[in-house]
């Protein structure tokens, strides 16, 4: 039986407090890294919400999998900047989990493939928004239970423009209020907002991940 890596993707709504602002929950992006026995010939990237699962498979050459292959087989699980890492590949390997900040995650199995080809696969976690009021809105990036980095930029861009600007560009603060005292910019109906963020490691920034994907921010409730 051909064999790969499966990611399962959870999202623990139950463990965010979205009324207190010291209460803020993460994205809470939970992913669980197993072995399971199907096949996938192509790289796939899921993208991980405060509303949504699934699952992922991870690439792998349909040269190296037999079709007498056993389900289980050393594996491990490394993020490709090593934002997060298994440990060394195992014969038992069955469940690894990671939260994740908002970002983008390559990773890959260092047995069977690498950044570029082989068994990898790629995660990214969005950055969550919660109302405020009709001026403020906020943007949670990660929480104290996140493992990918320890440092976290955030830009943004008015809907329908290209250039991008720092709201924050260094901070540890794992979430902020966008449109409070008109800052990084003042909300209003005829304007909306898209947000983005990515983590790194203090002291070695070439240690991050890629860009998540993007949140809307608009006028509250």
């Amino acid at each position: 039986m051909k064999r790969i890596i499966r990611v399962a993707l959870a999202t623990m709504l139950a463990t965010v407090a979205l009324a207190a602002p010291a209460a803020a929950g993460p994205p809470s992006n939970i992913v669980l890294f197993g072995d399971d026995c199907f096949v996938s010939q192509n790289q796939n990237t899921v993208v991980v919400n405060d509303s949504t699962g699934g699952e992922i498979a991870l690439e792998r050459s349909p040269t190296t999998c037999g079709p007498d292959d056993e389900a289980t087989g050393p594996h491990n699980v490394v993020q490709n900047k090593r934002l997060f890492d298994s440990g060394p590949a195992t014969e038992s390997f069955s469940a690894f989990e990671v939260q994740l900040s908002a970002g983008s995650y390559g990773y890959y199995c260092t047995l069977h493939g690498s950044p570029a080809g082989g068994m990898r696969g790629v995660v990214r976690a969005k950055p969550r928004v919660v109302p405020i009021d009709a001026n403020e809105q906020r943007v949670i990036w990660s929480n104290s239970q996140a493992r990918t980095g320890n440092r976290y930029r955030v830009q943004y861009r008015r809907e329908g423009t290209t250039k991008w600007k720092d709201w924050r560009k260094s901070t540890k603060s794992f979430n902020g209020v966008f449109g409070r005292n008109a800052k990084p910019a003042a909300l209003a109906p005829s304007k909306r907002f898209e947000v983005r963020a990515r983590s790194f490691r203090k002291g070695n920034p070439k240690r991050r991940s890629g860009w998540s994907p993007l949140a809307m921010v608009d006028t509250g409730p």
